[in-house]
């Protein structure tokens, strides 16, 4: 299992042989899984089966990610595996060296003649990390190594001050190698009155996406989570009087409408009961009830482990199909009308430079989970700890990291410079 490379005892060159990836369907874990193997340039044959799979991701837990994300993690690993083949004379995992690894962090920044950005670099000397640091855990008793794990990253425990928490926070060795010019970060950005906007849009032309898109950015679900969700999911508390006082959604468990692997229903990356901001349970208790309405008058199966959300045939909505229809309601809807809107109020002026970059590049399905975590960074007393909570996640790595890169937007939301844009509600509504 430790060889890069297994063939004949002929002289063979690299170079002839490429890391490639293919998704295998998994019956036991209903998972498509990106298993590695060894093909001939030429033919593109599969000539060894290596199993290294094995060691960027435990099935267990592939189960929870996307298959998207396992994908780009299985091309890192590729990438990693391709760069030893083809680059050094080693024939085995243990047998790299600390230079090995350093050359192919250099090697890296590059992305077939286009130079990678900061993000894509950063993630990909994670896995590749991760995937050497499982390989020695599962081979040190067996296997001399010319690596160990302290030398690629040292583990940091931070104490959080509030609650006395500590967290572990891990950080990657680059041997000192310059990183790659800062990338373009996607807009996400939905400031104030906009999400409100959405919202009456998609009631208007769109209903079935209401929730889903409250769920996102009143409770910071992902994408892959709602379209997880089922008629018993999303459960209701009272506190008196009528009043509902705490809203849970589970997401202990993936869809049991998750069929045959053909269609991307998406997943949950932290499986968890998820309780809805307070800020928001109102919000999300009148979108519930709406929705509820919907699915009545669609004449929609009530079985509990029936589809929170449908497609146009009465099926459960896949994730691509989610976030597309998010998309069309933005660039279709959204947009014209906010364009029109400030054109006929004279707000153009204020509303010029979002309306432009969003023009320019489509935020995505995932500006209604930022609008969530800008909420909670910039509105609220909580700590860093207890935000990675509210937004379900495993650690708060993510957090430190989302803090730091947007830290002149935080800023921005902090001086209510966006504000303004509630304004424009008057008219709409």
């Amino acid at each position: 299992m430790s060889k890069i490379v297994a063939y004949a005892k002929k002289r063979i060159d690299r170079r002839d042989y490429v890391f490639k990836t293919r998704q295998l369907w998994i019956d036991a874990e209903n998972i498509w899984f990106p298993c590695i193997g060894l093909y001939c340039k030429e033919t593109n044959i599969l000539v060894s089966c290596p199993g290294f799979e094995r060691w960027y991701l435990k099935l267990t837990e592939a189960e929870a990610m996307a298959s998207a994300t396992l994908q780009k993690r299985s091309y890192n690993i590729c990438s990693f595996l391709n760069f030893v083949l083809w680059n050094t004379a080693c024939d085995s995992i243990n047998g790299l060296t600390l230079n090995d690894i350093r050359d192919f962090i250099v090697d890296f920044k590059d992305n077939n003649g286009v130079s990678r950005d900061l993000q894509s670099w950063n993630r990909g000397i994670a896995d590749v990390y991760n995937f050497l640091l499982r390989f020695y855990e599962y081979n040190k008793d067996i296997l001399n190594f010319s690596y160990r794990p302290e030398e690629l990253f040292t583990i940091n425990v931070i104490k959080d001050s509030r609650t006395g928490r500590k967290s572990i926070i891990r950080n990657y060795n680059k041997f000192s190698v310059k990183a790659p010019a800062k990338y373009k970060k996607k807009n996400r950005l939905l400031v104030h009155g906009y999400l409100e906007f959405i919202l009456f849009e998609a009631k208007k032309y769109d209903p079935m996406l209401v929730l889903g898109i409250a769920l996102q950015a009143y409770a910071g679900l992902r994408e892959g989570e709602v379209v997880n969700l089922t008629r018993q999911s999303i459960q209701q508390v009272y506190a008196g009087f009528g009043r509902v006082g705490k809203i849970t959604i589970d997401l202990t468990k993936h869809a049991p409408f998750k069929k045959n692997g053909k269609t991307e229903f998406g997943s949950i990356k932290k499986l968890r009961m998820q309780e809805v901001y307070p800020d928001f349970i109102a919000e999300i208790q009148k979108c519930y009830e709406e929705h509820e309405e919907l699915l009545t008058y669609l004449d929609a199966e009530t079985a509990p482990d029936s589809p929170l959300f449908l497609n146009q045939w009465g099926k459960p909505l896949s994730v691509t199909s989610y976030c597309g229809r998010i998309r069309d309601l933005f660039r279709e809807h959204f947009l014209p009308d906010l364009q029109k809107v400030c054109m006929e109020n004279g707000t153009w002026a204020e509303n010029a430079s979002y309306i432009e970059a969003y023009q320019e590049e489509y935020p995505g399905a995932h500006m209604f989970r930022h609008w969530f975590t800008m909420y909670l960074v910039t509105q609220t007393d909580l700590s860093v700890e207890e935000i990675a909570k509210w937004r379900g996640d495993s650690s708060i790595e993510s957090m430190m990291s989302y803090v730091h890169v947007n830290a002149d937007m935080i800023a921005l939301y902090k001086n209510s410079a966006c504000r303004f844009q509630k304004s424009i509600l008057e008219e709409i509504l």
